[in-house]
């Protein structure tokens, strides 16, 4: 068993990934591990999980700039980015919205008295697309699908930071094609692993806290008292089998746009079934060492009976030697008594003048 542990302590993390998918009997010894080296594991199974999710959106969003060129080139105005200001040669709001196209929805608005509300309104409408892109005076609002989220950028600070003084339509088209467009797909993808680890990595810790929880809760109901720590540390591991699902389900999203409903209701329903057979297993050993020690008491009154009797009849057979040894010397003593008698002569022979 120590031999196992060991195993376990020491294997690396593919391994470690291989025992947590399809060895169910080494739970147990996963529940045992150290929190450090639980939430280590975790760290660097997340960090793999971004790093995919990362390659692919940044794939993604390549193709999606390259269409997005095209698509700019042909269809809008033209515009000038100068001293952190976008302006565009036409007064009313620009509204694009094509479901086909990998950006369903543009929205371009300088106009300088824009108000407050009609921001949110176009925020709240990028909410209901995957991608969406804001141009306002002053910033720009990207989402994406790795996102999930609107993320604002200033035109100022992004011209200071990328040192560009003036842009028009064409400098535009011309920054966003080669090295730039390298570049700017590289600080996309190291903001896309940032965020994705960040978030996932979150979400998991919470997953395995309340799974935890469950798992504790199922073990008292089984009549188990086992350290909560344990449980999170068991519940941390059964999600690897679910994070990887989720890694292949994302990437078949992003390739074929298949959904599936009622994912994270199988995500945690897969997590959970090997916490219970966890425990299963756990509570199975707990009952096999029980009958085993009942074993070993009962086998052990029944060698301390055995012995009893084996003393007591020993002290038997040293008593009824001691008896007999009694008996043989009173035996002898009695024939030694007898044998005397016999050599005593009867009267003693007249010495002297009477003799």
């Amino acid at each position: 068993m120590a031999k196992e542990e060991k195993n376990i302590e020491n294997s690396n993390f593919f391994k470690k990934v291989w025992i947590c998918i399809t060895d169910f009997e080494k739970y147990p010894e996963l529940a045992a591990q150290k929190g450090t080296k639980t939430l280590i594991y975790i760290a660097i199974l997340m960090a793999i999980f971004s790093l995919v999710v990362t390659v692919m959106n940044t794939v993604q969003f390549s193709n999606q700039m390259e269409e997005a060129v095209t698509y700019f080139q042909e269809e809008i105005p033209n515009l000038t980015l100068e001293s952190g200001t976008l302006t565009v040669e036409q007064e009313n709001p620009i509204i694009i919205e094509n479901e086909e196209s990998v950006i369903p929805l543009i929205i371009i608005d300088t106009n300088a008295e824009i108000t407050e509300e009609q921001i949110e309104e176009y925020r709240s409408k990028m909410q209901n697309v995957e991608n969406a892109l804001l141009f306002l005076r002053e910033n720009v609002s990207i989402k994406t699908a790795a996102t999930n989220g609107v993320m604002e950028y200033s035109y100022q600070i992004l011209m200071e930071q990328y040192g560009i003084e003036k842009l028009d339509k064409q400098s535009m088209i011309r920054y966003v094609s080669g090295n730039n467009r390298n570049m700017i797909l590289v600080s996309m993808g190291m903001m896309t692993f940032i965020y994705s680890f960040m978030v996932y990595m979150v979400s998991v810790l919470m997953d395995a806290f309340l799974l935890g929880i469950v798992a504790y809760i199922t073990a008292l109901l089984l009549r188990l008292r086992l350290k909560f720590s344990a449980m999170c540390n068991m519940a941390a591991y059964s999600l690897t089998l679910p994070i990887l699902l989720n890694l292949g389900y994302i990437i078949l999203n992003m390739l074929t746009g298949f959904e599936m409903k009622y994912f994270e209701i199988m995500y945690i329903g897969i997590a959970y079934i090997y916490i219970v057979a966890a425990i299963l297993m756990i509570k199975s050993d707990v009952m096999k060492k029980r009958q085993e020690l009942a074993q070993i008491i009962e086998e052990q009154a029944r060698v301390k009976q055995e012995m009893d009797r084996q003393k007591e009849e020993e002290e038997r057979q040293k008593e009824e030697q001691r008896r007999e040894e009694e008996k043989r010397k009173k035996k002898e003593e009695e024939k030694k008594k007898e044998q005397e008698k016999k050599e005593k002569p009867v009267g003693e022979e007249p010495q002297g003048e009477n003799g």
